[in-house]
């Protein structure tokens, strides 16, 4: 009995080697497609059917254009087919239909199978399913417009910086808001050029807030500032920053903030502002005048117009014609009883301030403690028991008379301050300057010695007496020297 044996150790090696790489092509989680020289399928693994549900029997001997859903252009088969026949490699993405018509993104990567002798024998194709990828590719970029539109629509710039790496980005609104060059950027150079253009004013507080955001100690930050831009000068900026990532410590590794341009709302609000202020001081003057009105009808008897023919009469009327179109300050003396209301009234009416009200003070019925704020006001606090302010008759004189009766009266101490708006034509509030400008008409010749001492006024003086006939008689003085 003969026999003989083979060593066939390395012929079954071969074989599993085969097995094995059989089974990882058959189970690998990328689809395989293997075709001959003309395109024509000759094999497919499972992850091809289960992705695109067709089997081997239902794709053998076909071309892969059975999955073509018409999304690609020609252009790209045909420099995939120059490609692979000049024995390249070639990479790109599919948009293929599946055989339930649902399309669906593939990344292929396509080669020749070469045998020993170097020739090409089949084309082989391995492709990974990226239609999840392309999804939240496109939804980023949806995205990504959407934000960019709304921060357009917002006026916002935003901005981002890498401490850790000494990086940052600056879109184009950031820098056309603060002057920072915009783009991806190399250091930290556009935060110090920020920091820099901060106002003077407002610089310490800003940096405060960020140490603060930098340090764990404020969640995010939200403030107002304002920034000198290099070329548009001042503005104003609404800041807001957030931390993206902080180290072991709680210190900031990436920070992200926008900011907007609120020049014009502050400006805004700030002539809204000046606005209720002018209408709460006409407000006040309006009550003011009011009150003083209801007051008058109260305690003034009716008075007609001047009435009489004599020649003392006509002559005191000529007088106030003379004096009523100028701004000087008037004196009428006479004794009690004589008319000199109804005087300074003619001149009040006859004059261009004819349209306001003629303010009366009678200064003998003033407390001596409250004259200087009855005449010209007072701000609240500005004594003790000044609860609130109030504007003086001066004031209230604004534009139109002030007839001072009885100024005779007055103290001492008050009367230089009353010769001194006669001469200036103006009063001030206590503790706030608040000029008035007005026409004076006082009676007795008190004011006259007032005039005299303290500066060289021009003004008329009317003298009314009584006579032993039913007329009054009149003359007239030029101003006291």
């Amino acid at each position: 009995m003969m026999g003989a044996a083979i060593d066939i150790t390395g012929r079954k090696r071969a074989e599993e080697q085969v097995r094995q790489l059989s089974l990882a092509v058959e189970q690998s989680p990328a689809s395989v497609v293997i075709t001959d020289l003309q395109g024509h399928i000759t094999y497919v693994n499972r992850k091809f059917s289960d992705l695109s549900g067709y089997s081997l029997a239902d794709c053998h001997g076909q071309t892969p254009r059975i999955l073509k859903s018409g999304e690609c252009p020609s252009a790209t088969y045909e420099e995939l087919w120059k490609c692979i026949t000049s024995g390249g490699t070639w990479r790109g993405e599919f948009h293929n239909r599946k055989k339930n018509g649902d399309l669906y993104w593939e990344w292929a990567v396509i080669s020749p199978l070469i045998d020993a002798s170097g020739k090409v024998t089949h084309f082989v194709g391995v492709k990974e399913d990226i239609t999840e990828r392309k999804r939240a590719e496109e939804a980023f970029r949806a995205s990504q417009a959407l934000l960019e539109a709304g921060a357009d629509l917002a006026g916002l710039g935003c901005y981002e910086v890498d401490f850790a790496e000494h990086r940052c980005f600056i879109d184009e609104r950031f820098h056309e808001i603060c002057g920072v060059p915009a783009g991806r950027q190399a250091g930290l150079r556009p935060v110090e050029l920020w920091m820099e253009q901060i106002h003077p004013d407002d610089r310490q507080r800003v940096l405060e807030y960020r140490d603060k955001l930098h340090d764990a100690r404020l969640d995010r930050l939200s403030i107002e500032y304002r920034y000198l831009h290099p070329t548009q000068g001042e503005k104003w900026l609404h800041h807001s920053a957030r931390v993206a990532a902080r180290d072991a410590t709680g210190h900031t590794l990436r920070s992200y903030g926008a900011v907007r341009d609120i020049t014009a709302q502050k400006q805004s609000e700030q002539a809204l502002l000046k606005s209720y202020a002018e209408i709460e001081r006409l407000k006040d003057k309006l009550q003011a005048e009011s009150d003083y009105l209801r007051a008058e009808v109260k305690v003034t008897q009716a008075h007609g117009e001047v009435i009489g023919k004599s020649a003392a009469i006509r002559k005191l009327l000529s007088q106030a014609e003379q004096v009523a179109p100028t701004d000087s300050s008037v004196l009428i003396s006479g004794e009690t009883g004589t008319g000199k209301e109804l005087i300074a009234q003619t001149i009040h009416r006859l004059s261009s301030r004819s349209s306001r009200l003629m303010v009366k003070v009678n200064c003998a019925a003033l407390p001596a403690a409250l004259v200087e704020s009855e005449l010209f006001g007072r701000e609240k606090g500005a004594f003790t028991g000044a609860m609130m302010r109030q504007i003086g008759r001066f004031e209230l004189a604004d534009g139109s008379t002030i007839f001072l009766d009885e100024v005779g009266e007055l103290s001492w101490k008050c009367r230089p301050s009353c010769c001194a708006c006669c001469r200036k034509a103006s009063s001030s509030d206590w503790a706030t300057p608040r000029p008035s400008r007005s026409t004076f008409v006082s009676s007795e010749p008190a004011i006259a010695t007032c005039a005299r001492r303290s500066a060289k006024a021009a003004s008329a003086k009317i003298s009314t007496t009584g006579s032993t006939s039913s007329h009054p008689r009149a003359s007239a003085a030029g101003p006291p020297r």
